[in-house]
């Protein structure tokens, strides 16, 4: 299992960004954003491969954890009640009983990162009645810890764990009337503080949003949704409505301020879901597209990848829930194909 370069491998230029562990442990440092470090590569695609795993179909959403070397798979699978998060181990098998059970809506948004002591963190959408809150689930612990526990009720929804920052969450959330983006930083006590709205301007077709710890700041990348594309989206993992949109980057200094305005990574490409990370002194790229995936790595020249250095690879079936894993100078993807369908599988490409 491999992810394949037809252009020639470059040495590695910049440490390794290492991730997250809970509070109370020191957060990693994340490579920065250096400009012009890597020549630009050919094409790169996906040697994509089927990882068993009993009732795929079931499986709305995939993310990949490092754990002591080990490349890990974690999954959730749902029916009628909350969603069960499951390890699977690329050659072993399935996790016997859950490691966390999220949730009590359905299908509810969540991401993961392995925590100390070979635990696992996940953090997830808990529905209530006009609201939609925040909670922590962590492997061994009774009770869930409300993330957003300082901000009374409100709508959070897209959850991710900050890459290279210990434990701190993002969000999208509706503040006066705004889809905006908000940061849960992980106080001295171990809980969540009151959130900080992250300088990123309102609007009502900001969909997905991720950021990155990059030296003395961060990456933020979002895919803003194209107006009047409705027709031309589809259900994601989870069954929901997700339309083509346009992927954006800001670099941000350690108190969210933009430094320079957003680029477009991928120029005009239309993409549906997608994962990103620092990656060999550049920033590297896996999303699903209209007629399959996107797998982009390298330094931005003006904020757009080099021309030429990669391309929409088309793919036989649908694909979401793109997830994606820099270690050293390799790239590991994992992707649900076909989901929620009788066919569903799950596609892993790992070095």
């Amino acid at each position: 299992m491999r992810t394949t370069y037809s252009g020639q491998r470059q040495r590695r230029l910049a440490p390794r960004c290492l991730h997250p562990a809970l509070a109370g442990l020191l957060a990693a440092a994340a490579a920065g954003l250096v400009t012009g470090q890597i020549p630009a590569r050919r094409n790169m695609n996906a040697d994509f491969q089927v990882l068993p795993i009993p009732n795929a179909s079931a499986v709305y959403a995939v993310t990949l954890v490092e754990s002591k070397g080990a490349v890990l798979v974690y999954a959730t699978q749902t029916g009628q009640g909350p969603a069960n998060v499951l390890q699977v181990r690329p050659g072993g098998p399935v996790s016997p009983k859950p490691l966390a059970t999220i949730g009590e809506g359905e299908r509810p948004r969540w991401d993961a990162f392995a925590a100390a002591r070979e635990s696992l963190s996940v953090v997830g959408t808990v529905s209530g009645s006009a609201v939609l809150a925040l909670s922590l689930w962590n492997t061994g612990a009774e009770e869930p810890i409300p993330v957003n526990r300082l901000d009374g009720f409100g709508v959070f929804r897209a959850p991710r764990f900050v890459k290279g920052e210990a434990g701190a969450v993002s969000s999208l959330a509706y503040v006066d009337g705004e889809s905006v983006l908000v940061l849960f930083p992980v106080g001295p006590d171990g809980q969540y503080g009151k959130f900080r709205r992250v300088a990123l301007p309102g609007t009502d077709f900001l969909e997905e949003a991720l950021l990155v710890h990059s030296g003395e700041g961060y990456l933020l990348f979002t895919k803003d949704t194209i107006p009047g594309s409705g027709a031309a989206g589809r259900k994601n993992g989870a069954g929901f409505q997700t339309n083509p949109g346009i992927l954006h980057l800001v670099t941000l200094d350690r108190e969210f301020h933009p430094i320079g305005p957003a680029v477009a990574p991928l120029g005009g490409q239309e993409i549906f879901e997608f994962d990103a990370n620092v990656f060999r002194g550049g920033v590297a790229v896996f999303a699903t597209t209209p007629k399959g995936y996107i797998l982009a790595a390298g330094a931005l020249t003006q904020g757009v990848f080099a021309p030429k250095s990669w391309a929409e690879q088309p793919h036989p079936r649908l694909l979401a829930s793109p997830a994606l894993l820099p270690e050293e100078s390799k790239l590991s993807l994992a992707a649900i194909e076909d989901p929620g369908t009788p066919d569903a599988r799950i596609l892993v490409s790992l070095p």
